[in-house]
C-alpha cells in the first residue's frame, strides 16, 4: 500500500473515531442536561417551599394560649378560677363528646376537653 493510501485510510479512521466520540459526548451531554434540569427543578421547588415558610413568619400570630399566659402572669388573672367557672364545679368530672349546659352557659366537649364555651348574650338597653 502506498503512503497516500495509508494516509487516506488513517485520516478516514480518525474521522470515524472522532464522529463516534462526538456522538458519545452528545449523548452524555443530553443526559447531563436532563440531570441539570432535574436539579434546577428541585432547587426551584425548595426555594418556593422556603418562600412559603418565610412568608408565614412575616406575619406574627399571637395564640390564645399566649394571651392566657399573659393574662395570668402579667395581669394576675386566676386561670384556675376561670376553669372552675367554665365547668361549674371544682370537682373533677368526665363528660362524653357533646354540648352541655353549665349554669348560664354551655360547654362543648371533644375527647375529654372543653373546646368551646357558649355564652348567651342578652341585649342591654
Amino acid at each position: 500500500m502506498t503512503k497516500t493510501k495509508q494516509d487516506d485510510r488513517a485520516i478516514r479512521q480518525a474521522i470515524i473515531w472522532r464522529i463516534a466520540a462526538l456522538k458519545e459526548k452528545r449523548a452524555e451531554a443530553a443526559k447531563m442536561d436532563q440531570e441539570i434540569r432535574k436539579e434546577q427543578a428541585e432547587i426551584d421547588r425548595l426555594r418556593e417551599e422556603l418562600e412559603q415558610l418565610t412568608s408565614k413568619r412575616k406575619s406574627l400570630h399571637v395564640t390564645d394560649h399566649a394571651v392566657v399566659q399573659f393574662l395570668s402572669r402579667k395581669i394576675g388573672l386566676d386561670i384556675d378560677e376561670i376553669k372552675h367557672q367554665i365547668l361549674g364545679t371544682t370537682e373533677p368530672i368526665t363528660l362524653p363528646n357533646g354540648l352541655f349546659p353549665v349554669g348560664e352557659h354551655r360547654i362543648r366537649v371533644v375527647d375529654g376537653s372543653v373546646v368551646t364555651v357558649i355564652v348567651e348574650v342578652t341585649d342591654v338597653d
